[in-house]
């Protein structure tokens, strides 16, 4: 028999952690944010609504330790997306293709036998939501490599007009404004939040990627590590005295004079899909991140030109001029979670990508955030004991020290970047698992993947974030509520549910039209 929500009465949970009457009142009045002056409240974050209990920290101080000496740029031809890189750990190109080979075996016998969330139905909505609507043929003339998707640009469309080829002055308004005009163009757009943080300094110098994702990223043609990676198929971001970022077949150019602020994009996901673990529904509701993704990003790359500014951006499906959940964690839309691979939203939890653009458009700084996750990740350890490969930490403390993968335990762990405080994940382990079996598992189990609707659920992030007292009990109760992974003998009943429109919550933080 299911678990239901009402299990548990909340005047019954309230009491088991000890919160009840003025207690649970002076617990939040404690931690409710307090603006001495306008100023203040003006200067506050204009990108999005928080909850009163997501508290702001001060700039360059995410909750997550940073040493910015360790770090350098980074390849992501190091990581696990290429397989060069992943036969480099695993045993080779011939073990690369046995385990793919493996992964391709079981997904046609779960086709075959009609598997729950497994069968053609589900399979054909997981290899359709990734798809891009965009036509190819500005891109191909535009001579850009595009890898597995397609359907993007570094500057964007430059069919659209700038000001100054209609003989107009560019759009000038304070950081203030432009703050209020990117959010309105981007909700519109399909986006619901954003952060900004000031390309320069270390961020500039020690997160600006080596290269994008390109079309060698998950193509079996450089598989073999001995292989060079041509220029086209990866190309490298470079910085030029120039007055405009452009692109060419071999490089994508920044323009090292100008003032850039980067912009990390908060790309919600199907929370109900993603606790089918390792169903075929969960990689859809995976897959629709980047076709989403796609879509918002080339309008607001029009947008900015069409005012009289840049927009760069993914010049492919995968890996943008800076890590996006760097950006995400520097700029507030998130915390670092246990599996450092992932990061915590306080209102989409793990269920959420994250996607950035360079912009010249001065804009305001949003600051890092403390909502108590992170510090709830070092002590739960739910994604960790659901982990088939057992790639997740499960150290009681973060380290700067990379662990290698247990799988060529004698090999510089090359694919992880050092400079953070974390619990490191084997992410060889994880990949390997992820070909045989596709699996999201530590998102779908998280404490945190949880539905807005439910006061309770406010209750326990506001506590959460409040005071560390009680993040054992939050972490045994997450089952009891009915939370978890779905069973597989009901992954099918997802298409009987009744869901939002592209299955996530599009109304959080929306305070007007109604939906407040």
């Amino acid at each position: 028999m299911s678990i239901f929500h009402n299990t548990v009465s909340r005047r019954d949970f309230m009491k088991g952690i000890g919160l009840t009457g003025a207690g649970i009142g002076g617990a939040m009045t404690l931690s409710a944010p307090i603006f001495h002056d306008l100023d203040e409240a003006a200067s506050s974050n204009p990108s999005v609504k928080r909850a009163w209990w997501v508290k702001e920290r001060a700039f360059d101080d995410p909750t997550v330790e940073i040493d910015w000496s360790m770090m350098q740029r980074h390849s992501v031809r190091e990581t696990m997306w290429y397989y060069s890189s992943f036969a480099r750990y695993i045993g080779g190109a011939s073990k690369v293709k046995e385990v793919v080979g493996q992964g391709n075996q079981l997904k046609a016998k779960r086709l075959a036998e009609n598997a729950p969330g497994c069968d053609l139905i589900s399979t054909s909505l997981s290899g359709s939501s990734g798809l891009y609507n965009n036509s190819q043929n500005y891109y191909q003339a535009a001579g850009t490599s595009q890898g597995w998707g397609g359907g993007k640009s570094f500057v964007g469309q430059t069919t659209i007009k700038r000001p100054s080829d209609q003989g107009l002055p560019k759009w000038e308004g304070t950081p203030e404004q432009n703050m209020r005009i990117i959010r309105a163009a981007l909700r519109f757009y399909g986006a619901p939040a954003f952060g900004v943080c000031e390309y320069s300094g270390n961020i500039k110098s020690k997160l600006t990627q080596l290269y994008d994702g390109g079309a060698a990223s998950m193509n079996m043609a450089y598989i073999d590590p001995a292989v060079p990676i041509k220029a086209i198929d990866s190309r490298p971001y470079v910085f030029e005295d120039v007055d405009w970022a452009y692109e060419t077949k071999e490089k994508l150019v920044i323009p090292d004079k100008k003032q850039y602020w980067v912009v990390t994009v908060v790309q919600p996901q199907s929370r109900q899909m993603f606790r089918q673990g390792r169903g075929v529904l969960r990689v859809a509701a995976n897959g629709a991140r980047y076709s989403l993704q796609s879509v918002w990003q080339t309008k607001i790359q029009g947008f900015l030109r069409g005012i009289g500014y840049e927009g760069l951006g993914y010049p492919t499906r995968a890996y943008g001029p800076i890590p996006s959940m760097a950006g995400a964690i520097l700029d507030g839309m998130a915390e670092m979670a246990r599996n450092n691979n992932v990061a915590v939203n306080p209102d989409y939890g793990p269920t959420a990508g994250y996607f950035s653009f360079l912009t010249d458009l001065p804009l305001t700084p949003t600051p890092p955030i403390d909502a108590g996750m992170w510090r709830f990740c070092q002590t739960c350890k739910v994604c960790a004991d659901a982990c088939p490969s057992q790639a997740i930490s499960q150290d009681n403390q973060p380290t700067w020290e990379i662990t290698p993968s247990k799988k060529a335990p004698t090999l510089s762990p090359a694919y992880s970047c050092p400079g953070r405080k974390s619990f490191w994940t084997d992410v060889v382990a994880c990949r390997e698992f992820g070909f045989l079996d596709s699996c999201g598992s530590c998102h779908g189990v998280c404490t945190f993947n949880t539905d807005n609707a439910a006061s309770i659920h406010q209750f326990v992030r506001a506590t959460v974030a409040t005071t560390g007292l009680f993040n054992g009990f939050m972490s045994n109760m997450h089952p009891t509520f009915g939370l978890g992974l779905t069973p597989e003998e009901d992954w099918g009943k997802w298409w009987d549910m009744s869901l939002p429109a592209y299955a996530f919550d599009t109304s959080v933080g929306v305070t007007d039209g109604g939906f407040n």
